[in-house]
């Protein structure tokens, strides 16, 4: 379970018995499954771990192996939206690199930009796309430009 599946949920239950207090061990346990026995959970009272968690076991792997196309690595996923980011960098990596073979004939130094800070690495693709659209229309002219 993830981080923000434990917080929903922790509010769901708090919806209902406002005295629960979020349980970290439940991290530990598959979210579906979690909602499951909360949904059976009968009575007044507040649902304990030990009740939220009867019959299951742990999840042994809570993330995903993805494999990102531009950068070739397969990586162990938990949280979606740092996924999402990284294969975003992967992509405007790969796009200053195609776009440097293709006006200057040679690429780029994909590991410097690899280890580039996020804001340096964000003022650098700002420059190359500014470069890049304002020279576009003469190298379109060339046929450098698809």
């Amino acid at each position: 379970m993830q981080k923000k599946e434990l917080t929903l949920l922790t509010k769901t239950i708090q919806a209902i018995h406002p005295e629960y207090v979020e349980d970290e061990r439940l991290l530990d346990y598959n979210f579906t499954d979690i909602k499951r026995n909360f949904g059976r959970h009968k009575g007044n009272s507040t649902p304990t771990f030990e009740e939220l968690t009867e019959g299951l076991k742990e999840a042994s792997d809570p993330g995903a192996w993805m494999k990102c196309e531009y950068c070739k690595k397969l990586e162990l996923v938990f949280d979606t939206d740092e996924w999402i980011k990284k294969h975003r960098r992967c992509q405007q990596i790969d796009f200053i690199d195609r776009q440097s073979r293709q006006i200057m004939g040679k690429g780029i130094t994909k590991t410097l930009y690899y280890e580039m800070g996020e804001d340096e690495f964000e003022a650098n693709y700002r420059k190359v796309m500014n470069y890049y659209l304002e020279h576009k229309e003469p190298l379109v002219m060339k046929g450098l430009w698809r």
